[in-house]
Parts: structure tokens; sequence; C-alpha cells
């Protein structure tokens, strides 16, 4: 049985498979070795995937250590959130708004 402490362990032989989707979309891919950790990965797959508005799946699988896992990824680009004072009477056809809560 694998723990969350051998999920998050990955060795620079590993042979990682991650990619990274929107809406049912595939934004990026890799499959790559030499990761010295989980946050290696997640940093590559979101640099590949670029920008982009919303909830992203990620998934992330250790080939050679044979596990895998999924989560939720969000957009943190500053430029995907709007000021108050812009007038939302007006909907943007296409575009997904976010508006920061205090």
């Amino acid at each position: 049985m694998m723990t969350q402490k051998s999920i998050n362990n990955v060795s620079s032989r590993d042979e990682i498979i991650a990619s990274i989707e929107v809406n049912g979309h595939q934004l990026a891919s890799l499959v790559r070795y030499n990761f010295s950790n989980i946050d290696d990965v997640i940093r590559s797959i979101m640099s590949i995937a670029g920008n982009f508005v919303g909830l992203a799946k990620l998934k992330i699988r250790n080939k050679t250590q044979g596990w895998n896992m999924v989560m939720g990824v969000s957009s943190r680009r500053q430029s995907n959130i709007i000021s108050p004072s812009l007038n939302l009477n007006h909907p943007r056809h296409g575009m997904q708004l976010s508006i920061p809560w205090p």
C-alpha cells in the first residue's frame, strides 16, 4: 500500500508523465526524467501550459514507482482578476472573469 509520503517521493531516475487540462481540453503534457520532487513537476507543467483562466485538472504519474495522482490547480495570473470598478452589465463572450472576495 502506498502512503502519502511515498507518493510525494520522486527520484531523478523516475519516469514522470504529467498533463494539465481545462474543461476537457489538454493544455500541456510532458514525459520526463530528472525531477527532484513533486513541486518541480508542477512548476514545469504549469510553465508549459502557459496562461489560463479557471480551474484545471493536473495529472501526475510516476511510471517507475507505479503511482499516480490527480489534483485541481488554478491560474494565479493577476491580470485575470478584474477591478470592481468595471461595468459588469456588458458580459464578454467567451471570457471567464474572476472577482476577488475581500
